[in-house]
């Protein structure tokens, strides 16, 4: 049948079988495109006038990806819950024709199942996957602010019970092949080498490889009766009570679950009224938002990178400094299929590297993430050094020692005397100017940044920092680099803090501000953070603070004193809580206590504080009073104004790049799109007066910024 299809092929298999195979033109990932499901209508067309075959069995021609999902880039032609209901509708009735083919249907999960892709699994009779580091299953849609829509949340917790189908779905989670099976989500699990045989013993047993998923009494009580589903539903909606209102797909997502031991099609038609609605939600344009701007930043298209660089893959990368920043670059890189010189002081220092990345190695082994076999394979990439020769033929270097300006420099300019010309040098610095840096370098059209967050085999996003002399095409080097490393790459010039750091300080300044007003009043710290936490914030800004390091707090805030003022007293204050020890959680103590690692109390700032002059300011009237407490609208203007100054300054070339870096380096509500999204929500004479009143009260550091007065959306 090759040929009739643009993205399916079917084909005759051994046992009387047939073997549909998906392979979405253009695309590196498979996707479900209205085309795409317009094709899947007529191949099932083909299959129901084959009721004779043994088996069908839908397999992927991509390596990485069985199907990724629906194509997000249609959601934003969707104007309608009528029309964001047909589609759901449309999808539902597909899968139902595979779920009713007369053989055995048979999905043959290589790479990521997700979203769609796993619903269309769920309708097969059998699931067979394979073990690797590519194949994650998993229904995401919330991350999206909907949730399953093509039968998804009926068919899941049958076959895997209630907990685990709402952690699934309302966690998001992604399994890998070997979890997947453990719990039942797929019938086998099996390395690439026995994958053919497993699919021919499957086709010629007529599907008798079903692990049966291990039932206990309590199993049955949730799952068989409505006292236990009813139970598990409650304490659910409970858990959940707090985000609800900021995602609403939660409780839509709960409400389709428990509707789907009710039997009959009021299930199916609950999940389309639930897209319907939730597709016009702001919580979901903003996330599709998002999502479409990781894709953008992803693009070396969008950064302007010239054809020759995008078809040049980087190979060789060298780190300098094996320490944590060093350590997790090191890994990502040979994860990444590059090879790593990790260059070190002495052998003690090289030690502690190795051990470092190994110890990266052995969790994700333990958590199946990766399998032993793969993981030696990464670290048979990695070279362990003290001596410079092994550094000289790197594409690129990046620099991860300590934040010395002095010590940063002269590395460089051993460096830069022993490397090719043409070796790309990069500093990861956090805080640090990359034109100091790299003042004394010759050649200084190849230098630029690379400004990796902590942990860096979590953090999604990087900086990518031109500084006076970065020639575009060491940019571009770079950009090619963060895509090979996975990365979501935002450009920014050299400006004091880049982008994210720039953007929180004065959030964290302000925090400040307000703790000492709390202290001098007696008023309890752990308020400031509650609110900012009603306001979507992952976690507070002294929380913040006390995660990452009062000392590091105080390192960039020392810095930076000229993006926040020099009459700012929170260096001095961060300062002397390094001082004393209040070092976070690392110590116990900062602005909160800490016993065994749990928070316990805040602690006020009172012996801190002497010397300093404190004025408790009295709130403004503002126009924003109605969405925003008095602190939320001291701690988030801060980050909008300061976000407003870095687009006066052209420290990033449009508000969007503002927005995803907030995202993806502090967790900024992702339901209100970035700062500068949430921003454009109220008219501009409310944020302005707002920002003009808040001046008047608390400083000129609110005067509003030029950007701000001409925000559109």
């Amino acid at each position: 049948m090759t040929g009739q299809w643009t993205h399916w092929d079917v084909e005759q298999s051994a046992e009387n079988s047939l073997t549909v195979w998906i392979d979405v033109r253009e695309e590196s990932q498979n996707v479900f495109s209205n085309e795409v499901m317009s094709e899947l209508d007529s191949v099932l067309d083909h299959l129901e006038s084959q009721p004779d075959a043994s088996a069908i069995v839908f397999r992927t021609r991509k390596e990485n990806s069985f199907f990724a999902g629906a194509d997000i880039h249609e959601f934003l032609d969707i104007q309608t819950a009528a029309e964001a209901e047909q589609v759901s509708e449309r999808g539902q009735t597909v899968f139902k024709r595979i779920a009713a083919l007369k053989p055995l249907t048979v999905a043959v999960i290589q790479g990521a199942c997700l979203g769609g892709g796993l619903e269309m699994a769920l309708a097969c009779d059998r699931r067979i996957a394979v073990t690797s580091s590519s194949t994650r299953l998993g229904l995401p849609e919330i991350e999206l602010g909907i949730l399953p829509g093509w039968g998804g949340t009926q068919r899941l917790p049958g076959l895997v019970g209630i907990l685990q189908a709402i952690s699934l779905i309302l966690q998001a989670k992604k399994l890998t092949a070997e979890k997947a099976q453990k719990v039942g989500l797929v019938d086998k699990a099996v390395m690439p080498d026995q994958l053919e045989e497993a699919v021919l013993q499957c086709v010629r047993s007529g599907g008798a490889i079903r692990a049966e998923r291990k039932r206990t009494w309590m199993n049955w009580l949730l799952d068989r009766t409505n006292f236990g589903r009813d139970m598990v539903i409650a304490r659910t909606g409970k858990r959940i009570a707090r985000q609800k209102e900021h995602y609403p797909a939660l409780e839509k997502a709960l409400t389709a679950i428990r509707k789907s031991y009710e039997g009959g099609d009021a299930g199916y038609r609950y999940e389309q009224e639930a897209i319907g609605e939730l597709l016009m939600t702001p919580t979901c344009k903003n996330l599709v938002r998002l999502f479409l701007l990781r894709e953008r930043a992803r693009s070396l298209e969008t950064w302007d990178v010239s054809p020759a660089i995008r078809d040049q893959s980087p190979r060789n990368l060298v780190v300098l400094g094996g320490g944590t920043m060093g350590a997790g670059i090191a890994q990502i890189g040979i994860k990444s299929g590059l090879h790593v010189v990790v260059k070190e002081i002495n052998d003690d220092a090289v030690e502690a590297a190795q051990k470092r990345i190994t110890s990266i190695y052995d969790t994700l082994v333990e958590r199946k993430s990766l399998t032993q076999t793969e993981a030696d394979t990464h670290l048979g990439r990695l070279t362990l050094t003290t001596q410079w020769d092994p550094c000289k033929q790197a594409d690129v270097v990046i620099e991860a020692v300590p934040e010395s300006l002095s010590l940063k420099q002269s590395i460089f300019k051993e460096l830069a005397a022993m490397v090719p010309e043409g070796t790309v040098l990069a500093t990861n610095t956090s805080a640090l100017s990359v034109d100091e840096i790299f003042a004394d370098i010759p050649n200084g059209e190849r230098v630029g940044g690379l400004h990796f967050f902590n942990p860096v085999h979590r953090m999604d996003l990087i900086e990518v920092v031109h500084g006076r002399t970065t020639s575009p095409d060491t940019t571009g080097h770079l950009l090619a680099l963060s895509r090979k490393l996975g990365k979501t790459p935002i450009v920014t010039r050299d400006s004091p803090g880049f982008v994210v750091n720039r953007v929180l300080m004065p959030y964290l300044d302000e925090a400040v501000k307000i703790a000492l007003e709390f202290t001098s009043s007696s008023s309890d710290l752990a308020a400031i953070d509650h609110q900012m936490k009603r306001f979507g914030m992952p976690m507070g800004p002294l929380e913040l603070m006390d995660q990452v390091g009062i000392d590091v707090a105080a390192h960039v805030a020392s810095s930076m004193s000229v993006v926040f003022g020099e009459d700012s007293v929170t260096a001095l204050v961060l300062k002397r809580m390094v001082d004393a020890k209040r070092l976070g959680r690392k110590t116990d103590a900062g602005f909160y206590n800490y016993v065994h690692g749990k928070r316990t109390e805040a602690v006020g700032l009172h012996p801190l504080v002497e010397g300093i002059d404190i004025d408790i300011p009295v709130s403004p009237e503002t126009p924003l009073d109605e969405h925003l407490t008095p602190i939320q609208q001291r701690l988030v203007l801060a980050m909008i104004n300061e976000a407003g100054r870095c687009l006066d300054e052209n420290v990033v070339e449009e508000a969007w790049m503002i927005d995803l870096a907030m995202v993806l380096g502090t967790g900024f509500a992702p339901f209100r799109g970035g700062p500068l999204q949430y921003a454009v929500q109220f008219s501009n004479d409310e944020l302005i007066h707002t920002l003009e009143a808040m001046a008047k009260e608390y400083g000129p550091r609110f005067e509003p910024s030029p950007a701000l007065r001409t925000l559109e959306s």
